[in-house]
């Protein structure tokens, strides 16, 4: 980042982890702008490739954050590579890192049942997309491709494709922590259940006072809404933090569905386990 008078931070962590209700939740604090995904990517790959500060805040903001779930597992690398917007270099300059993290499970049921405006569920327009592209890189390819290979000889069932999806970015928050980068990782349960502990070590982490519009971003007005007044996602802005969506895959997998998540899920799961506090 080339902004003089600002200092960036980024959200990151899979797709239907909370990473927009974080992004909600921030910029009602009088000394954070941040960007969603509708202006954010194309943004920083303009800035990364032409040197332009990106800053079009209205100069009161001490912080700036972009929320980036689709490159939570790139963030180390030289370049980029994203199957919507292409090949760039890297924006990221070892800013601090808020990275979501969410049961698999839950997570997973979300990709599952959110609707696009055509009817078409999350995780059949842009998951297996989007992993299948994430798959051409040599590194995601070595780690994870028998796993990958094993999913795609299923058929590719959506349950899976989400458990590997999941499993993917999170293994970017692993790489931050190992390489000592500023992360903070959160967990999305903890978060929701009891937000004002988390949001106090947030500000602490992002060097900026508490705050308790935190606690109440549904009075704050945001922007990057659709004609609706929602957030990308479909998250509603004026929905206060709550914990109703904790344990809501209970109604979308099957037992069985449960079990191969869980299953699938193990290894990484148990990594994660030394890195977030819950």
């Amino acid at each position: 980042m080339k902004c003089e008078n600002m200092k960036r931070f980024f959200i990151s962590g899979c797709q239907r982890s909370g990473t927009t209700l974080m992004r909600l939740v921030l910029e009602a604090h009088p000394d954070v702008y941040c960007y969603d995904e509708q202006l954010g990517y194309q943004l920083l790959i303009e800035e990364a490739r032409d040197g332009k500060s990106v800053d079009r805040t209205e100069g009161r903001e001490k912080l700036l954050g972009f929320k980036i779930p689709r490159y939570a597992e790139q963030l180390l690398r030289r370049e980029f590579d994203d199957v919507d917007y292409g090949k760039s270099p890297s924006f990221y300059y070892d800013e601090p890192v808020l990275f979501m993290v969410r049961d698999p499970l839950d997570t997973i049921a979300s990709m599952i049942t959110l609707k696009l405006p055509d009817g078409m569920a999350w995780i059949a327009r842009y998951g297996k997309v989007i992993l299948e592209h994430m798959m051409h890189d040599s590194v995601a390819a070595s780690r994870f491709g028998k796993q990958y290979q094993g999913v795609v000889a299923q058929g590719e069932p959506e349950h899976l494709v989400g458990a590997m999806y999941w499993s993917i970015k999170n293994q970017g928050l692993l790489d931050l922590v190992e390489q000592g980068k500023p992360v903070f990782p959160i967990q999305y349960e903890s978060f929701v259940s009891e937000p004002e502990p988390v949001l106090k070590e947030i500000c602490q982490f992002l060097d900026v006072p508490w705050c308790r519009n935190l606690l109440y971003h549904d009075d704050h007005k945001h922007g990057e809404l659709d004609e609706k007044g929602l957030a990308i996602g479909g998250t509603n802005p004026k929905r206060s933090i709550d914990s109703r969506s904790v344990g809501r895959h209970r109604w979308v997998l099957s037992p069985l569905q449960v079990s191969e998540v869980k299953e699938f899920s193990r290894e990484m799961l148990k990594k994660l386990e030394g890195v977030v506090r819950r």
